[in-house]
């Protein structure tokens, strides 16, 4: 087909610039050189809360960031996930996922389990939490609001809900 076009034996430009036209049309093109038809493509799947755990400190980073804030990443094992610059001020973010309902509930454990028992965070360790839920809402909740507490229940935090960020309306 190619050589119908006149392209066959042309720069690779003429045959790219025919591939990314096809592209924006919407139009296959692996026929056209005799390459085997491809599947659907592989970055259109759904969006699902499978790998939430996996998402949540690059969603956690990328609300920072969005509004002008710094983002670090802590390169040692800390108690924090993330390292906020607001300002001359330094805020530690722990981030955490849950696909966990209770009662109607979204239920996030706050609290990390370790050899010795279940350790909760403490205000040399973390500022905020970053919590996403698994309808995607997320909610930005300082230490301060649920120190001490090991698991808590997200509809008694709406307040602290991230308006219009992913999920929440």
């Amino acid at each position: 087909m190619l050589d119908q076009l006149g392209l066959a034996r042309t720069s690779g430009s003429a045959r790219a610039a025919l591939a990314g036209h096809a592209a924006r049309l919407g139009l296959a093109v692996d026929h056209l050189d005799g390459s085997p038809a491809r599947g659907p493509a592989p970055l259109a799947g759904p969006v699902g809360v499978t790998h939430l755990d996996r998402a949540g400190p690059l969603l956690a980073a990328s609300w920072f960031a969005l509004r002008g804030y710094d983002v670090a990443w802590p390169l040692e094992p800390t108690r924090f996930d993330l390292i906020v610059t607001c300002g001359a001020e330094v805020l530690r973010v722990r981030v955490k996922t849950t696909t966990s309902k209770a009662n109607g509930s979204w239920v996030v454990r706050i609290s990390s389990n370790r050899p010795r028992g279940t350790i909760v965070y403490t205000p040399e360790e973390v500022d905020h939490f970053f919590v996403v839920d698994g309808d995607l809402r997320c909610y930005l909740i300082p230490l301060r609001i649920v120190g001490g507490f090991q698991v808590i229940y997200l509809r008694r935090y709406a307040a602290f809900a991230l308006p219009g960020w992913l999920g929440a309306a």
